[in-house]
C-alpha cells in the first residue's frame, strides 16, 4: 500500500492555515503539519499499531487529521473565551501553548494580557520576552526583560534570557553582563554556561 494524503485550507478569523495529514506505511505512522504562510508551524505524529487491518488505515487518517483541525480552531476559540476571564494564569498558560505551536502573535496577546491583568506575573514577562525573540523584535526583548529584571533581580532565567536579547541585538557587552549575572545568582544555571 502507498501513502495516503489529505491536505485542507483552514480559516480562522483572518488567519489562513493549510493542514497536511499522510500515512506513512513503512513507519506505521500518521504525520499531521500545519503550515502557514509556506512555514511550518507545528507536526503531530501519531503511531498505528501493528495489529490494525490495512483497510483501516484511512479511517484514523481521517480522524487524526480532523482532530488537529478541531484542536486548532478550538485554540483560537479558548482565546476568546480566556481573554473575556481576565485570569493572569490562564492567559500565560495559554500564550505557551501557543508558543509551542509556533503562533507567535497570539502567544504575544496572551503574555500582554496576562501583564494588563497581573503587572507582577513575572513569568508573563519572560515568556513575552521569549515570543519577541521568536518573532525577531530584539528591541522589544530588551525592554520587558529590562523590566522582569528590575521587578525580581533574584531570577537567573530572567538574566539570561535578557542577554540572549542583548546578543541577539549585538550589544555583547550587556550580554555578557546579563549572562555572568545569571551564573553569580546561580552558578551551576547550566543554560547560561551556553548562552
Amino acid at each position: 500500500m502507498g501513502s495516503l494524503g489529505l491536505s485542507e485550507n483552514v480559516q480562522i478569523g483572518e488567519r489562513r492555515f493549510y493542514v497536511q495529514s499522510l500515512f506513512q506505511p513503512e513507519g506505521k505512522k500518521i504525520i499531521s503539519q500545519i503550515f502557514e504562510n509556506g512555514s511550518l508551524l507545528d507536526t503531530r505524529e501519531q503511531s498505528i499499531d501493528a495489529s490494525v487491518e490495512e483497510t483501516e488505515y484511512r479511517t484514523l487518517l481521517e480522524q487524526f487529521h480532523r482532530q488537529v483541525v478541531t484542536e486548532l480552531d478550538l485554540l483560537f476559540y479558548i482565546h476568546k473565551k480566556v481573554k473575556k476571564a481576565l485570569h493572569a494564569p490562564s492567559s500565560n498558560k495559554l500564550g505557551l501553548i501557543f508558543l509551542k505551536k509556533n503562533l507567535v502573535p497570539e502567544a504575544i496577546d496572551s503574555f500582554l494580557d496576562a501583564i494588563a491583568i497581573d503587572d507582577k506575573f513575572i513569568d508573563a514577562y519572560k515568556n513575552l520576552g521569549i515570543a519577541y525573540l521568536r518573532a525577531g523584535w530584539q528591541d522589544d526583548a530588551v525592554q520587558i526583560l529590562t523590566k522582569a529584571v528590575q521587578l525580581a533581580p533574584e531570577f537567573p532565567d530572567l538574566h539570561n534570557y535578557l542577554g540572549l536579547a542583548y546578543l541577539r541585538s549585538g550589544n555583547y557587552a550587556e550580554a555578557i553582563h546579563e549572562v555572568e549575572e545569571a551564573i553569580c545568582i546561580n552558578e551551576n544555571y547550566s543554560e547560561a554556561h551556553f548562552t
